[in-house]
């Protein structure tokens, strides 16, 4: 558990949650930058990131207590007050190590800081009444069987639109138990390098040992879902790949120990400089090639034995590694991105070779994102057809797909399909721009 901190840890975590709601920061990012200038401990750092996470996973939870204790409701504060008011509403509610008393103080203090006079009033007197209340209850148990969507939104801190989603799909038991799952904070999970097969190493916490490990390419910090994906994607040595959407390039570096030569693609420079260093790290940066690009204009020589295309998408399965997503997502934002990524599916068949494979990726679990894109790629391209996951992967496969869950298998949740391409139509032939 944490301890109290210093004050500035309060600023720190005040300043990341008002980055994220006026500039759409990402938390991790904006968390890393704030911390990075800031000179804390390891004690004071511990208390902002969990502030900045806990805060943002428990908002709904947070507002539907103070609104009971404003008199005018939430809505009538600046969010400079609100979201002091969510900080010490989160110490007093969640964090059991913090003295009532304490966090009232600091948080009037930090409303001193960011606030007007009138403000800081208001701050003082509606924490002053949280902390007066036996046992603080933000959801109640009645609305479980009379209103199902609203109850699971607001006992697990979600928007009305992804409780619905989740009980539509997975039905009211199974969508508590993924909501449940999404209000904890995930594992630190590290792959062994040049382990084979199952290389997932569950670390406590990033210690001295384990930062040594890191610096010299012992390990690299990548999620056991995420590696489940490259485990399921048949290469071998000698292959030709191509990470279409290669982001930070954990994957790449991952199918850069199996098969003799990435092509890691991403439009963002600063992300693939990021990726040949760590291919240095762990000795495969001569396996891989940095491509700055995007799939829908890239030109290459040759077609790939693989292509992977780890598609944006609406990160529904990694809410709890980035709590801001379920305050910055929409549902309209399923119909957008499920475009997109047929449109990156269709683009990436073309540099598929004959006998080779596409693997697609999501972080998410709407049926739209997922099982429903495959479909609907294998009636319009019937060259490819879903092949089985390897043995190896049994615990996640589903109806031949990979489907991963964090209340299941304790780690960020995620979909796959693996597609091999057989027999070549005359469309394709003619389409791919190769010679």
């Amino acid at each position: 558990m944490l301890g109290l901190g210093e004050p500035n840890s309060r600023r720190i975590a005040w300043d990341v949650l008002m980055r994220i709601d006026r500039d759409a920061a990402y938390s991790h990012l904006a968390l890393d930058s704030a911390l990075a200038d800031a000179g804390l401990g390891d004690a004071d750092r511990g208390l902002a990131t969990e502030l900045v996470y806990g805060t943002l996973t428990w908002r709904r939870a947070l507002d539907n207590l103070l609104e009971g204790l404003v008199r005018k409701g939430v809505r009538s504060l600046d969010l400079e007050a609100l979201q002091a008011l969510r900080l010490g509403a989160y110490q007093i509610v969640f964090l059991d190590r913090i003295p009532v008393h304490a966090a009232t103080h600091e948080t009037v203090e930090l409303a001193r800081a960011v606030t007007n006079p009138g403000a800081t009033s208001l701050v003082n007197a509606v924490m002053r009444r949280l902390g007066e209340l036996e046992q603080p209850t933000w959801w109640r148990d009645e609305d479980r069987t009379k209103k199902p969507v609203r109850w699971l939104g607001d006992r697990w801190s979600l928007p009305n639109w992804i409780a619905n989603r989740l009980i539509q799909q997975f039905g009211l038991d199974r969508a508590e138990s993924l909501a449940a799952a999404y209000a904890s904070r995930p594992p630190l999970w590290a792959r062994r390098v040049g382990k084979p097969g199952d290389a997932a190493l569950r670390l406590q916490r990033l210690d001295d040992a384990a930062r040594r490990d890191l610096d010299e390419g012992r390990i690299v910090i990548q999620d056991r879902g995420s590696q489940a994906i490259v485990r399921a994607c048949p290469v071998r040595p000698g292959d030709t790949v191509l990470d279409a959407c290669a982001g930070l390039g954990g994957k790449s570096l991952y199918l850069a120990e199996r098969a003799a030569r990435v092509v890691a693609l991403d439009p963002s420079h600063s992300k693939l400089e990021l990726l040949g260093a760590a291919g240095k790290r762990v000795g495969v940066a001569d396996r891989i090639e940095a491509v700055p690009g995007e799939l829908q204009t890239a030109r290459f020589d040759d077609r790939f034995d693989l292509v992977l295309v780890d598609a944006p998408c609406t990160g529904l399965g990694v809410i709890r590694r980035h709590p801001e997503t379920r305050w910055t997502r929409t549902e309209a934002d399923i119909t957008q991105l499920a475009g997109l990524q047929a449109e990156l599916l269709r683009h990436a068949s073309r540099w598929v070779a004959l006998g080779g494979h596409l693997v697609y990726s999501v972080c998410t679990w709407t049926r739209e994102e997922t099982s429903r894109q495959v479909e609907r790629f294998v009636a319009a391209h019937p060259s490819f057809s879903v092949t089985p996951l390897p043995e190896d992967l049994a615990e996640f496969s589903d109806d031949s797909f990979l489907r991963i869950y964090p209340d299941v298998h304790d780690c960020d949740g995620f979909f796959a399909a693996v597609l091999h391409h057989g027999a070549e139509t005359e469309e394709k032939s003619t389409s791919t721009g190769v010679e």
